[in-house]
């Protein structure tokens, strides 16, 4: 493939693309947003500008620790607005450590909104190793999974991981049925429901360079411009 490429304008277009929307909208050297009462009347509190911007400071300390991968990640992101005009990001608990951030590729997920253009479901096919999947799976793998984990650990196996509105959503139970989210990872080639739980807020984020009507995806620079690229390229191979 890279010997067909003879203009590289596109390449360098898509690196300042990505610099200019991390500089605007998270420049790593200030803190880019503020928390807010819900309720405008506590604006003026004292004590309550005090314990927010006490929030405020944990949030940016948490969100730029080593561990959240929210700088490389972030990088990753404008890369896939700017290529397909959206890009999945997953915000996770990493139990006992703080908040894990994590670009998905976009050929993975297939997402549904409402009417209202609110997320409502992500659906997202991924692979694993045979070794990664017993560490993260263990006894509950299927036979096959789990003697190719002695026998063959580098070969590969398809997952699903399903989050979306629970039905039976009741606020007052004590476990994953209580959160608002459904949360369900299935192998694919046998069906098996490997682990079920759930979340108060949906993990994943989608947003989108541009919309596009009666679409949960979007438009992007990149995409408006394949056909100038393909001339730029041309003309370059003729050159």
């Amino acid at each position: 493939v890279k010997q067909a490429v003879f203009d590289s304008t596109a390449r360098y277009a898509l690196a300042n693309f990505c610099a200019s929307m991390k500089s605007v909208i998270i420049p790593t050297t200030s803190k880019w947003h503020r928390l807010k009462a819900s309720d405008a009347k506590l604006d003026d509190d004292g004590e309550v500008k005090k314990y927010l911007e006490y929030a405020t400071d944990i949030l940016f300390r948490t969100r730029y620790s080593p561990q959240s991968n929210f700088a490389l990640e972030s990088d990753l992101l404008f890369q896939q607005l700017g290529l397909y005009g959206h890009a999945v990001w997953m915000v996770d608990d990493d139990i006992g450590k703080g908040i894990v951030y994590r670009t998905i590729p976009a050929k993975e997920a297939y997402i549904k909104r409402n009417d209202r253009g609110q997320l409502e479901a992500v659906f997202r096919e991924y692979e694993l190793s045979a070794q990664e999947a017993a560490l993260k799976f263990g006894d509950d793998l299927p036979l096959e999974i789990k003697q190719a984990a002695e026998r063959m650990p580098d070969r590969t196996f398809k997952f699903l991981h399903a989050v979306f509105l629970r039905d039976n959503y009741a606020a007052l139970k004590k476990d994953f049925k209580g959160m608002k989210f459904a949360s369900v990872h299935l192998e694919l080639k046998s069906k098996k429901v490997l682990r079920e739980g759930g979340y108060r807020v949906c993990p994943y984020m989608v947003p989108r360079f541009s919309g596009i009507a009666g679409s949960s995806y979007g438009d992007s620079p990149a995409m408006q411009a394949f056909y100038d690229m393909l001339t730029a390229n041309e003309m370059g191979k003729t050159i």
